[in-house]
Order: C-alpha cells, then structure tokens, then sequence
C-alpha cells in the first residue's frame, strides 16, 4: 500500500515493534504519521540494492531515521529473518 491505503489504515493500527515498509519503500509509503502511531523499533524494506524505480525512495529512509527506526534493506543485507521469544524480536539477515 502507499499514501491513501497507508491513512485508512491509521485508526485500525497500533504500536508494533517490527514493520515492513509498504511497497518497497517508496517516497508515498511509511509516512511520519503511519510511523508516529506504529513507533516501530526496525522495518524490514524489500528492494533490491539499486532499484530502476529508486526504491527504497531517500526521503523514506530519511523518515525511518528522523524516528530511529532500525531498518534492513533485502537488497543490501540479503535475506532477512526474525525470530521472536518472550516478547522481544531478533533480526538477521543472510547474503550470499
């Protein structure tokens, strides 16, 4: 989802720990507001390396940072995994 999906969805979410930024990152996804209301910890953003499409878009990057929101680009750190035991999560990742 981007922008208009991303703001009906702003009364349905909470806080969560862990997101994956909507559509690969892109300048209309991950919004302040979706982030002020979500507080995520980290965002894991599918898109590879060097997208034709510019994804993840810098001025998403730089919202996740302006909230310090640790994020995992697939493109850059590989595969990514999370693990999840009492109440707390893990991230890693794989590149081969």
């Amino acid at each position: 989802i981007e922008g208009k999906g991303e703001e009906e969805l702003i009364d349905l979410v909470g806080r969560y720990d862990l997101i994956k930024a909507a559509h690969h990152g892109s300048k209309n996804s991950t919004s302040d507001e979706f982030l002020d209301i979500t507080s995520p910890k980290a965002a894991i953003i599918s898109a590879p390396e060097k997208s034709v499409y510019g994804h993840p878009h810098p001025e998403t990057i730089e919202r996740l940072n302006a909230h310090y929101v640790d994020y995992f680009q697939t493109g850059k750190v590989g595969a990514v995994s999370v693990s999840v035991k009492d109440g707390s999560f893990k991230v890693r990742s794989y590149k081969y």
